[in-house]
């Protein structure tokens, strides 16, 4: 079964970010992604995630203020 493209991922991101925010009172969000993962990181700047410019472990490092 294919679970790409159906908004399972968005919608569970934008819960985890809401989880964050209001359960325990976070002002910002980090995650990484390989620069090859063009689908991972269309879904984290599609909820507001930014670029930090920022290289760890040969990912890109991505914020978003919540």
């Amino acid at each position: 079964m294919d679970f790409q493209e159906q908004g399972y991922g968005k919608t569970s991101l934008l819960k985890l970010i809401n989880f964050i925010k209001y359960d325990h009172n976070g002002k910002q969000l980090y995650t990484s992604v390989k620069p090859q993962n063009k689908i991972a990181k269309t879904l984290y700047e599609s909820v507001g995630f930014r670029k930090t410019g920022e290289i760890k472990w040969n990912e890109e490092i991505l914020v978003v203020d919540i």
